[in-house]
């Protein structure tokens, strides 16, 4: 027997009309689990400011870009591990470490996508480019073997520093090239290119000329979303 109650309107609604309406409606409002992408780097992730002690990581401005150019506020969750100071075999030695990049992933798990942004604090310890390029290209094997779907590598960008060090300078493009390259053979990452360069008393940049102004990491962090878009079909 199917029993009847009254609806809101005072009519009879027959309680297998009811299921059939509360049902469509829990499936046409189903939430969707919100994609979960990963930033991870130096201190240019953490978004270390100088003279600021306050840090700016870009990853919440590529949030919210996401969000809002989506109008989703839960389509993504972006999540960011940034480490001052550490070079690209330090965040390889400690990978599996409390601070590692393996930590941070299965910490956010399930992860779709991962941004490595790393290199810059090579350019003054190591002369030659391909340990550089290796261990960056080695982040990100470790993160597709750990089952994340697609990384992105953003280039080293240009600073102060190496506008007065030529020799930093040509190393950078080497590292970015080797990473370019890489990421042409391997279809699981993508190479984007840093979005903007270093020119004295430009406001993208903090004082020290090595990281990025708040305005900086807000540029940096919108940028890269018609990256993201494209790779996570958004």
């Amino acid at each position: 027997l199917i029993s009847d109650i009254t609806g809101a309107s005072g009519g009879v609604v027959k309680r297998s009309s009811v299921r059939s309406v509360a049902h469509a409606m829990s499936t046409s409002s189903t939430p969707t689990k919100p994609l979960r992408i990963l930033c991870y780097g130096d201190s240019l992730t953490a978004g270390t400011s100088p003279p600021e002690f306050q840090e700016f990581p870009y990853a919440p401005h590529l949030e919210r870009a996401l969000q809002q150019q989506s109008n989703n506020p839960s389509i993504c969750m972006v999540r960011h591990r940034g480490l001052p100071g550490w070079t690209t075999d330090q965040l390889l030695d400690e990978v599996n470490g409390q601070r590692g990049l393996l930590t941070a992933i299965k910490a956010a798990s399930p992860i779709e996508l991962v941004i490595l942004l790393a290199g810059t604090n090579d350019l003054r310890y190591t002369l030659e480019t391909t340990p550089i390029a290796e261990s960056v290209i080695h982040l990100h094997r470790v993160c597709h073997a750990e089952g994340v779907p697609h990384t992105v590598a953003i280039g080293i960008p240009s600073s102060a520093y190496q506008s007065v060090q030529p020799d930093a300078a040509r190393r950078a493009q080497a590292v970015n090239d080797a990473l370019a390259q890489y990421c042409d053979s391997e279809s699981k990452a993508t190479y984007v290119p840093f979005p903007f360069g270093f020119t004295q008393g430009d406001d993208k940049w903090a004082t020290d000329g090595l990281h990025f102004s708040p305005k900086g990491y807000q540029i940096l962090g919108e940028s890269l979303v018609p990256v993201v878009q494209n790779i996570l079909k958004l």
